[in-house]
């Protein structure tokens, strides 16, 4: 084998784990959005945003929703931004209670 098929070799090996040890890593945070984004709706909840924020509380609940199913999908950059939607829209909720 000469120097330059040896070369693209590893080259082609790189392309091909890079993107795949990026798509894993993103795993973990979005997973960690999404309960941080579960517990801030719940906090809603329990301060009385149902009564007070109702819009706020059921946009948050139905951005969670979608977050969870992309992290079902294992769509982790759409469960991520999901995530800091329906946080946004949980803490909002907080502040008008």
């Amino acid at each position: 084998m000469t120097e330059f098929a040896k070369k693209s070799r590893y080259i082609l090996w790189a392309a091909l784990l890079v993107p795949a040890v990026g798509c894993t890593s993103m795993k973990v945070p979005a997973a960690a959005n999404v309960a941080v984004a579960e517990a801030a709706v719940d906090d809603a909840l329990k301060s009385g945003g149902a009564a007070q924020a109702g819009a706020e509380l059921q946009s948050a609940r139905d951005r969670l929703a979608e977050a969870n199913a992309a992290l079902s999908a294992r769509d982790f950059g759409r469960a991520n931004i999901m995530a800091a939607q329906a946080l946004a829209d949980a803490r909002l909720a907080n502040c008008i209670v």
